[in-house]
């Protein structure tokens, strides 16, 4: 996983599509260095995934971080990765209101 990806669909909210994480290898997080179509005031740095850790269907469990809107805490939920190949990856968990909330990353390549 370790590497950039960019959000290229997310639902059913549709936001952020177009935002770019970093997942920087033995620190078992990615932080967002590219925001776009922002509704959750995200910042630049945030971390949007936290804990990554690898599960034993191949994919990983993390923990999602869904807004920074409110002040003195970050709303972070449990979510779960598959691998589709080694250039694409789907999140699977919930959104602020509770919802299921799917989304497709495809890596960055320079």
């Amino acid at each position: 996983m370790n590497g950039q990806w960019e959000l290229t669909s997310n639902s059913p909210e549709n936001t952020l599509i177009g935002s770019k994480v970093t997942v920087a290898p033995f620190i078992s997080e990615a932080k967002f260095n590219t925001i776009a179509n922002n509704t959750q005031c995200f910042r630049d740095n945030d971390i949007k995934w936290k804990n990554i850790a690898t599960n034993n269907n191949g994919g990983f469990l993390l923990n999602n971080l869904l807004s920074s809107c409110s002040t003195g805490s970050l709303n972070y939920q449990p979510a779960t990765i598959t691998v589709v190949n080694t250039n694409e990856i789907r999140l699977a968990g919930r959104n602020v209101n509770g919802q299921d909330n799917n989304q497709t990353w495809k890596r960055v390549t320079p």
